[in-house]
């Protein structure tokens, strides 16, 4: 996409990549010109199906292409929509707050299903915005029968708890962090623990900066472009990386009268403070449903556990289909 970006000054997103998947069609894509219903926050992975439509909602990454992998496995008698943030072109502003996402996606949601029972589905920051939707659905009287959240971690979030909680769960983190890394790091096969080290330097140059936009009022100059540097689209992903991080941090949770599903990954490869349940439990009333995929934080949609996750979730939507339609879950 950047090479696009440079070569033809076309911006595309990836989720280009959904509708038009090979050389050719996205060769099409470029000559007919008609690329800005690209931008549009609803993506249509597959429109056809009787089955109630099922939305999946983007993480801090921003990518929603990743979810390809996942829905070609889960049967054919669904439609289902992808969310991508609004303001990826550029040209719109990013919208940080997460209540507000998760009101606008609604709205948008509307638009292709009008009335309930919804099905969301959000990796990492995604299911947090599920989540929240399926709150205001509740507070509204509205029905969501399935709410998911894909390794998501409730500490990440900002929680209601007294001062002293506070500084003893600073201290327990600082000190459980890199301990838990250092673990994690010995119990790697020895092939794999150049890997682990390279995408713990990604992660760590990552939260850096994360830190220094949040406490300087200016940016840095690793923000700053370079001289001649185009920051529109796809040149801005990591900066919208770091501001939806900032947005999380920021987002207090709340207990929801919902049931929430919990897609967590097999294999852990950070420090967790609740690991039995995310943390989730309390903040789920109706229920919290637990599933293990194989696989790390970045690796569960990778094949081959792109297959199982595939069948989980389709066996758990199936029994959400079961439900009757006028039961407020």
């Amino acid at each position: 996409m950047s090479g696009i970006k440079q070569k033809l000054n076309i911006d595309l997103p990836l989720s280009a990549l959904i509708s038009q998947p090979t050389i050719r069609a996205l060769a099409e894509l470029i000559e007919s010109q008609g690329t800005s219903h690209l931008w549009e926050v609803i993506v249509p992975i597959r429109r056809t199906g009787e089955k109630t439509p099922l939305f999946l909602i983007h993480g801090a990454g921003l990518n929603i292409l990743l979810y390809q992998s996942l829905t070609k496995h889960l049967k054919a008698d669904r439609p289902i929509y992808a969310l991508q943030a609004r303001g990826l072109d550029g040209k719109q502003t990013l919208n940080t707050n997460i209540p507000e996402m998760a009101g606008f996606y609604i709205d948008e949601i509307k638009k292709v299903q009008p009335k309930g029972p919804y099905y969301f589905l959000g990796f990492s920051l995604g299911g947090f915005i599920a989540y929240e939707m399926g709150r205001i659905l509740a507070e509204r009287g509205e029905q969501s029968y399935f709410v998911g959240a894909i390794d998501s971690v409730v500490s990440d979030a900002m929680e209601e708890k007294s001062q002293l909680k506070k500084i003893t769960d600073t201290i327990v983190q600082i000190v459980a962090m890199p301990a838990t890394v250092f673990w994690l790091f010995l119990k790697e096969p020895m092939a794999e623990k150049r890997k682990f080290v390279e995408n713990k330097v990604k992660n760590i140059s990552l939260i850096m900066r994360y830190y220094m936009k949040r406490y300087q009022d200016q940016p840095s100059e690793m923000d700053a472009p370079k001289e001649g540097e185009d920051l529109s689209a796809v040149y801005l992903n990591s900066e919208l990386r770091i501001k939806l991080m900032a947005s999380l941090r920021k987002y207090l949770i709340v207990p929801a009268d919902i049931k929430l599903d919990l897609f967590r990954a097999g294999k852990a490869t950070f420090y967790i403070r609740d690991k039995k349940d995310y943390g989730w439990t309390k903040y789920a009333r109706k229920g919290l449903v637990q599933h293990v995929i194989p696989g790390e934080h970045s690796s569960m949609f990778a094949h081959p556990n792109d297959i199982l996750f595939a069948d989980i979730l389709q066996k758990r939507l199936e029994e959400c289909d079961l439900m009757p339609r006028n039961n407020d879950l």
